[in-house]
C-alpha cells in the first residue's frame, strides 16, 4: 500500500512541477514541495561528492 501511495504522490508532484507556477493554493504548495525536494537532492549530492584534489591509494599486495 505504501508503494502505491508513494507512486501516486510522485506522479502528482511530477505533474504539478510541469505546469506554470501558481501563487497561492494547493497547487502552489505542491510546487513548493517539489522545489524543496530538488534543492535538497542537489545539496545532498554535493555533500557526498568526493573533492577533486583527493587521491586515494591502497596499501597491499597488487598481485593476488
Amino acid at each position: 500500500m505504501n508503494n502505491l501511495r508513494e507512486n501516486i504522490s510522485t506522479r502528482i508532484l511530477d505533474f504539478v512541477e510541469g505546469i506554470p507556477r501558481f501563487r497561492k493554493g494547493t497547487i502552489s504548495s505542491l510546487q513548493d514541495i517539489r522545489e524543496w525536494q530538488r534543492k535538497r537532492a542537489a545539496k545532498s549530492y554535493l555533500e557526498r561528492k568526493i573533492p577533486e584534489e583527493v587521491d586515494i591509494k591502497l596499501k597491499g599486495d597488487a598481485t593476488l
